[in-house]
Order: C-alpha cells, then structure tokens, then sequence
C-alpha cells in the first residue's frame, strides 16, 4: 500500500480528510485541490488561519491505469494509492486501508474524516466543533436511526452476510468524521466480522453496534442534505457546513464566495 505523504508525521495534524477517489477523475481532485483542498499547502481559510493544521489526502484503488496515478502522485504527494481493485463492492476494503494507513503513518492525528471527492466540507466549522464538544466515540454525519437493506440492485446485500432486514443506527452518505482512536477500533473490529458492502451503514453502523458506545452527532437537513447540491452562498450564510453533488465549476465558485464573502451579501 504506497503511501506518499510520510511527511504526515512531522506535520501533526489534527485532522485529516480521506477523500475517496477513483484514478480517472483528475479534474475532481484538482478542484478540490485548488479550493478546499489548499489547506495541504496554506492551512488557511478565506485568508485566515485554520486554528488547527489540516491536510487533505486521496485515497484511490486499482484500476488498470495506474502509472498517471503515480506521476500524479509524485507530482502532489497527497495520495494512497491502496492494493483493492476499484469497485463499488470493495468500497468498505478502501475506506479500510485509508484509515489503515492513517494508523501507520498519522499516528499523531486526532480526527479522522471520511469524504467523496465531490464533496465539500467547511473545515472551519468542523474544527469549531471539534474543539469545543466533547467527541468522546462519537461519530459526526447524516444520521440515520435506520435503513432498509436491500438485496437487489446496486446497493444490494447478500443475505448470507447480513440476514437482518435493517441496519442498526448509522451515518449514511459521503462525510463522517471521528476521533482517530474510534476509527481504528473500526478498523480493528471489522477484520473479526463479516464483510458488508454498504461501506457506510457496515462501518458506522454494523461494526460500531460491536464496539459498543458509539455515539453519533447528526448534522441537520440543511446542514447536509444527501440528494441536492448546494446553492453558492449557503456556507457563507452559515447554513450549510458540507454538501455533495458539487462539481469542479460549482467547487471554485463556493470557493470564491469564501474568499470574497461580499459575493453574498445581497442573499
């Protein structure tokens, strides 16, 4: 499992973002590089300073054409490139060895958050909360008390893996966040239990219910909400603090706002 930012070790960070990707959207992840993601190099937001440091990493699986991943690598040094073919059933395998890694080379790292690469986070926030309530096993995202399983389609579950009708409570969708330590016991826990595909639902749900104790902060429908993307100002007006469904266009311009928050203020 190549990992080629070893300097995450002398950086410290407090938190660190594990952006799922696959090896052909280079324009998703140079967008979230050149926005959100610029808090590898400046550790700034809107032209402050993040109170904490941050750093953001691409986690990305096998696909056949992995020598442009490495001369992109080489390039930004801010992938993992991990040895699971890349498929929607391997999803939870890749979230894995993301967090596998953060393990092996982060150990310093206090947070752990889980993101799709179109997805947009308001770091900010997420470091306001994290330093000022108590995170003791708990789990931040899109709660969900429950969820059905289904055994056809894409999101189909085998029933010899997980017989039950439902997941236990979960975070479902592209962001969690964690205490780094809850998210090794994760990884820890899920080598002793039944692979399950639905990589969010067994995750947060499935293997945390085995844990024990995991509690879970739930982000309002107009903090996150799962099936529309955002509008330009939402984050600048404090409504939103992650959403997804946001394209490499729609990404700058958000990012925009936030250096220029006056594009907002006739909202």
């Amino acid at each position: 499992m190549p990992a080629t930012r070893g300097q995450c070790e002398s950086d410290h960070p407090f938190l660190i973002f594990l952006v799922l990707s696959v090896t052909k959207n280079v324009e998703l992840r140079n967008a979230v590089r050149h926005t959100w993601g610029s808090i590898n190099k400046t550790n700034t937001w809107g032209g402050k300073l993040l109170q904490k440091p941050v750093r953001v990493i691409f986690v990305i699986g096998l696909s056949g054409n992995d020598s442009s991943l490495l001369r992109e690598s080489r390039m930004y040094g801010d992938i993992v490139h991990v040895s699971v073919k890349e498929n929607y059933y391997n999803l939870t395998y890749k979230v894995l060895m993301g967090i596998r890694w953060v393990y092996e080379f982060c150990r310093h790292v206090e947070f752990v958050a889980k993101v799709d690469e179109d997805t947009f986070p308001d770091v900010p926030v997420f470091l306001d909360i994290l330093t000022s309530v108590s995170m003791t096993n708990t789990i931040i995202g899109p709660f969900f008390p429950v969820g059905k399983v289904f055994r056809e389609g894409k999101y189909a579950v085998s029933d010899s893996l997980y017989p039950a009708p439902v997941f236990p409570p979960h975070c479902k969708g592209n962001f969690y966040l964690m205490p780094k330590y809850l998210a090794v016991k994760i990884l820890k826990t899920a080598q002793h239990l039944p692979y399950g595909n639905m990589e969010d639902a067994h995750l947060t749900g499935v293997v945390a219910h085995a844990i024990g104790g995991v509690r879970y902060r739930g982000l309002t429908e107009k903090q996150y909400n799962a099936y529309f993307p955002p509008s330009l100002c939402e984050y600048i007006s404090g409504t939103k603090i992650v959403a997804q469904n946001v394209d490499p266009v729609m990404a700058k311009e958000i990012w925009r706002r936030f250096n220029e928050p006056s594009l907002c203020s006739g909202s």
